[in-house]
């Protein structure tokens, strides 16, 4: 697997992500047990001892598709984390119907609705991202903010987690003026909210709020780069990279996400002896977080490749642009537009290589998936653009002109 080159070991620990909670499990199993308790208990008692289990039984009826729905949630969370996208789907699915079906209850005790619907949502909108299905995907999205907002306020960190993935969302449908709006929105709640837990010092609660801010960096620097607004981007990524080192003393994944990035930015714009850094240290992160064949960690492998192809190493970018290749087509299919961008950087290599079919074959793909999957205009321009080169390299005069044309045509548009 790639990553011989890693960085030479640094002084601060890696965070792991932490494991399934097994609360949820826990709170049905105990729910179950109670029942069954209840049963035996009823079987066995008096007339007048009967009559007080019928109130228990009433109130452990009523707490039952709680504990279901806490189970599902943690459940679809979990294969979530692990990669299991379709069946994180199903059992979020499962839970979306259990908290439907039980709102009258919830408005019975006074609560517009449950967290605990608000995160089912999540994990069933976050299941379809990875699935490529992002229509879908905004509008669960938008009605967890809204479920959010109405049980616990604009400004609960759960609320501004969801409107984070919202925008991320919108950012892969092209919609990337609402997206920004958002990323904003939540950046300023966050911001507001860690100014008044570092007057109170509560730290504990500073780490979540954190967390949460430098995704939403994290966005808006990966939307900038869409505009092609480059250093928009990095001072965003920076930003967020300051931001983790002051509150989180651990590497984390969310740290991993930003280096990564940003080494890839410098790649584009020539920076590479920058980029090499910041991209292996990315990818110790996430290989001690993750292990070597989970789908983060061929974001990483993508970045190295393409690190590597640029540098001339045209032996390890194709081992690294393969293995994430492969790795992301295993979880998250053939139509993600995060495939997309490995098959681009496999176009660009196949042509240096001067093995022509094999680099119209990847540049092939990677334009239908970003022209059938809301990829922005300078994705395309950018497979638009390795096409030129292509058919430039290999004396195809006529579909270069005609590529040239089509890409000049699209850049003039977005000039307008």
């Amino acid at each position: 697997m790639p990553g011989e080159r890693d960085s030479a070991p640094r002084p601060r620990p890696v965070a792991k992500v932490a494991g399934a909670s097994l609360f949820g499990l826990c709170a049905f199993l105990i729910w179950m047990m109670m029942g069954a308790m209840f049963s035996l208990a009823f079987a066995a008692s008096d007339p007048v001892l009967r009559s007080l289990l019928v109130i228990l039984v009433l109130v452990w009826s009523l707490l039952g598709p709680f504990a279901l729905s806490f189970f599902l949630v943690e459940l679809g969370a979990w294969l979530v984390q692990n990669g299991a996208f379709r069946k994180a789907l199903s059992v979020a699915r499962v839970g979306v119907t259990v908290d439907n079906a039980v709102v009258p209850l919830v408005n019975l005790f006074g609560m517009v609705d449950s967290p605990l619907a608000v995160l089912n949502l999540l994990n069933e909108a976050t299941a379809m991202m990875f699935l490529s299905r992002f229509d879908e995907a905004a509008v669960n999205l938008e009605s967890a903010v809204d479920k959010s907002q109405g049980a616990l306020g604009w400004d609960h960190n759960l609320t501004q987690i969801v409107v984070g993935q919202l925008a991320k969302c919108l950012c892969y449908l092209g919609r990337f003026d609402e997206a920004e709006r958002y990323f904003k929105r939540a950046t300023a709640a966050k911001k507001l909210v860690l100014k008044n837990l570092e007057e109170t010092n509560d730290k504990p609660a500073q780490l979540p709020v954190v967390a949460g801010m430098s995704m939403d960096l994290y966005g808006l620097g990966r939307l900038s780069e869409k505009r092609s607004l480059f250093s928009q981007a990095e001072e965003n990524y920076n930003a967020a990279i300051t931001l983790i080192d002051k509150y989180i003393f651990e590497d984390t994944e969310y740290l991993a996400n930003h280096l990564s990035a940003l080494g890839e930015l410098y790649v584009k714009l020539g920076r590479v002896e920058e980029a090499e850094p910041l991209i292996n240290r990315a990818l110790v992160i996430r290989k001690e977080i993750y292990g070597t064949n989970h789908v983060v960690s061929a974001e990483s492998y993508h970045a190295l490749g393409f690190l590597f192809l640029k540098q001339g190493n045209f032996v390890e970018a194709k081992r690294c642009l393969n293995d994430s290749a492969r790795i992301k087509e295993r979880y998250i299919g053939t139509d993600h537009p995060d495939v997309a961008d490995t098959y681009l950087a496999l176009g660009e290599l196949e042509c240096a290589l001067g093995n022509f079919e094999q680099s119209d074959m990847f540049l092939t793909k990677a334009l239908r998936i970003f022209e059938d999957s809301h990829g922005s205009p300078s994705d395309i321009l950018s497979v638009l653009a390795a096409f030129c080169q292509l058919y430039d390299k290999s004396g195809k005069v006529e579909e270069f002109e005609k590529t040239r044309r089509r890409a000049d045509e699209l850049h003039a548009r977005l000039e307008q």
